[in-house]
Order: structure tokens, then sequence, then C-alpha cells
């Protein structure tokens, strides 16, 4: 049998060093570039204080940003992201003194994740699902996903 390399997809040179540092061989690293790539000077430009005033969140306390993932057959399921979404609620839920960004993916269709975001606590707030998730990334302590291009460009930042 012939074992093949498993090849990382790497968004931007900072990614790539990243897989390098843990244990992937550069060959196996393949950096197609990013259009997150300004995110860094975003981020070193802009206090999370100013982030989380813009985004409506708390600005003392933890903050959590929490990309609800992408409904898409054989990679993530309608019943799963709603058991996802109930559970980070009600974590967030018994800790009012935090803040809660949550942003659904920018192509997910309408319906199921906007009623479960009704019943919202006061400290959870909506990321507009179309935005550049700048303001998001560079307002949270921790960013929760499900492997994503918001989790690979949000890893390097976070």
């Amino acid at each position: 049998t012939c074992a093949l390399p498993i090849l990382r997809i790497a968004f931007g040179p900072r990614q790539a060093l990243y897989y390098e540092r843990h244990g992937v061989l550069p060959g196996n690293v393949i950096d197609v570039g990013s259009c997150y790539g300004h995110v860094k000077q975003f981020c070193d430009s802009t206090p999370p204080a100013a982030s989380r005033r813009f985004l409506g969140a708390r600005e003392q306390g933890p903050c959590l940003f929490f990309d609800t993932g992408y409904v898409l057959r054989g990679y993530l399921a309608q019943s799963e992201q709603a058991r996802i979404v109930r559970s980070v609620l009600e974590v967030m839920r018994k800790r009012p003194n935090s803040s809660l960004l949550v942003k659904a993916h920018p192509n997910h269709k309408s319906g199921l994740l906007e009623a479960l975001l009704l019943e919202r606590p006061k400290n959870a707030v909506l990321v507009p699902s179309k935005s550049l998730p700048f303001h998001a990334i560079n307002a949270c302590d921790v960013l929760l996903t499900k492997d994503s291009t918001l989790g690979q460009i949000g890893r390097a930042h976070v």
C-alpha cells in the first residue's frame, strides 16, 4: 500500500508557519493566500474595547466569538448545529459577566438558527452574517468554531 501525505491548506504565511511548527512538513502545506490578510493590521491598530463597543458587546469581562458553522451534508447537520447553539447559549446564560458574539456563515439558510437565537441571553450579540469578522476576531478572547475559514484566520489572531 502507498501512504498518501495529508496536505494542509494554509490561508497565508502565518498559518503555514503554524502548521510547520506543529510538525507538518513544509512540502505538505499549500499556501493559498488569504483574502483576510489585513486582519492583523486591523487588530494591531484597533483596541479590542473599540471593537466590542462597535458590536454592542460588554467592554469588560471575557468575550467568546461563536462561529455557528455552515450546515452542509456530511460536514454539519442542522440538528448538530442546533444542539451546539443551544449548548453555547446555555453556557453563556450562566456567565452574565461575559459576552458572546454569534456569527452565522454568510451563506447559511435562514430559519432554525434565527429561531434559536430569538431566545438568546442579553449578553449575546448577533454579528451580521454578511459582515466581515474583523471586529469580532479583534474583540474576542476565545474563538469557538468547527474547522472553517474563519477559524483558520482567527487562530492566528486570538
